[in-house]
């Protein structure tokens, strides 16, 4: 009897690998949004370094990095409680580095224009 309870458990933490009980026990693949917004906010930084030393030259690109890394933060809406998906988080922070590589929109930007990273749904919960 034990064994069948321990494998009916087993499964059904199989088929909702997605629920916030496995995010704590660390079991899904997901980022906490602190992970999250530290890999945003990398991405922000790398992107806009290149992309303002390009423009504004490197004595401005610092300070201008480091502002805009504010308003990734804020315009980015990751809750540091909640769980977010690798993939998403991921897509995102691709798009936040390579638009400011190529130039296309700064970082924070990006945030706000990003189907990616505007359209970032946090975990869902267990009902």
């Amino acid at each position: 009897m034990k064994k069948k309870t321990y494998l009916l458990v087993f499964l059904f933490a199989l088929a909702y690998g997605n629920c916030l009980l496995l995010d704590n026990a660390g079991l899904s693949d997901s980022y906490t949004g602190k992970e999250a917004k530290r890999k945003i906010k990398d991405a922000a930084l790398i992107g806009d370094t290149w992309s303002y030393g390009l423009v504004y030259g490197p004595s401005a690109a610092g300070s201008l990095a480091v502002l805009d890394q504010v308003l990734v933060e804020v315009f980015s809406k990751i809750d540091e409680g909640k769980f977010y998906e690798r993939t998403d988080v991921d897509k995102c922070a691709d798009d936040v580095r390579n638009f400011a590589i190529l130039l296309i929109s700064d970082a924070s930007t990006t945030t706000l224009i990003s189907s990616n990273c505007s359209g970032i749904k946090a975990n869902g919960a267990i009902y």
